[in-house]
Parts: structure tokens; C-alpha cells; sequence
């Protein structure tokens, strides 16, 4: 899972586009060798996975967007539900809050 800061670190270098080609279309367009590196040491940082560095090879970068793009979306979705289920609970509270007043 991403943490909220590599999520905003990944929107930061403009790849969610790249991602989002590789899963919906599988095709991987072109990136900077600097961009993939960055991508790769966010992946790493949040799996624990040790990856080809290997930026020369198509399907290395391919496999890379695949695996990273569909944690982000895993973790995109996660932290949605998170804030959805936040302002439930905080509504909730509010109605036992004005039921008590009552």
C-alpha cells in the first residue's frame, strides 16, 4: 500500500496517465529514465520488492507501471473508503449528539 505522501509524490511526477494507459490499454507510452527512477524507488519504498533497474528494457518499465498502477489504484481506493467511512462514523456521532441535546 501507498501512504498518502508517495500517493501525492506520484501525482507530483504526472504518471497516474502513464498507469492508467498501462492497465486500461496495456501499452506503455514513453517516460524519462529520471521518472522511472522515481517511480521505482516509491514502489520499493512502499513493497519491499527489489526490482530490475534495468530502465533499457521496455517490459521492466512495463512490468514496473503495471505493478505500481495497480497498487495505486488498490490505495487510492483504500484511502477513499477510509475518508468515507470517517464521515459516516462523524455524522453518526453528530445524531447521537443532537439526540442527547434533545
Amino acid at each position: 500500500m501507498f501512504t498518502k505522501e508517495q500517493l501525492k509524490a506520484l501525482k507530483d511526477l504526472n504518471v497516474i496517465q502513464h498507469f492508467n494507459t498501462v492497465l486500461d490499454s496495456e501499452y506503455k507510452r514513453g517516460t524519462f529514465k529520471e521518472t522511472d527512477e522515481k517511480v521505482a524507488d516509491i514502489y520499493e519504498e512502499a513493497t519491499g520488492k527489489k526490482i530490475s533497474r534495468n530502465f533499457g528494457c521496455k517490459i521492466c518499465v512495463y512490468n514496473l507501471y503495471r505493478d505500481a498502477g495497480k497498487l495505486y489504484r488498490e490505495s487510492e481506493k483504500f484511502y477513499r473508503n477510509e475518508n468515507l467511512r470517517k464521515a459516516r462514523e462523524a455524522k453518526e456521532k453528530n445524531k447521537i449528539k443532537e439526540n442527547k441535546d434533545k
